[in-house]
């Protein structure tokens, strides 16, 4: 038996003694138990994180050996697929994916160049390491996965 908070400073009701087993005092404790489990979870997978960035081997010496990005220009592939990527007059490349591929570049400091091919180049390309990215509008289908 628990005695109330008013019981603890009125020494006069010492007749009302409160159950712990009435319905009240079992959900608030059916809900600790719960939040026990969800706590064991949470640390069980916290654990396996830890672990798992732990166990990752550290960087062979060519990795770490590889210039930055930004010291080399990329070869990015495109082909002509409006309003994704069309080529101006002047030579230049214009359109969704170049607009969004330039924006991405500027971010992180990328030097680059635009290399125009086919859909066949731009899939072989970036298979074989000729191509660092293809940058057009290109689907995804089973045959190219």
């Amino acid at each position: 038996m628990l005695w109330t908070p008013l019981q603890q400073h009125n020494p006069w009701l010492f007749h009302q003694k409160i159950d712990p087993e009435s319905a009240p005092f079992k959900k608030h404790h059916e809900f600790c138990g719960n939040s026990r489990i969800y706590s064991g979870i949470r640390a069980f997978i916290v654990a396996i994180a830890l672990a798992a960035v732990l166990t990752q081997a550290p960087e062979s010496p060519a990795q770490t050996l590889a210039p930055p990005p930004e010291a080399r220009e990329l070869i990015i592939g495109t082909k002509v697929a409006p309003p994704f990527a069309m080529k101006g007059e002047d030579g230049t490349w214009r359109g969704i994916s170049i607009d969004l591929w330039r924006h991405v570049a500027d971010q992180i400091h990328l030097r680059y160049r635009f290399q125009e091919t086919t859909l066949k180049g731009l899939t072989d390309g970036v298979a074989t390491g000729s191509l660092d990215a293809a940058v057009a509008a290109v689907t995804v289908t089973g045959p190219r996965q």
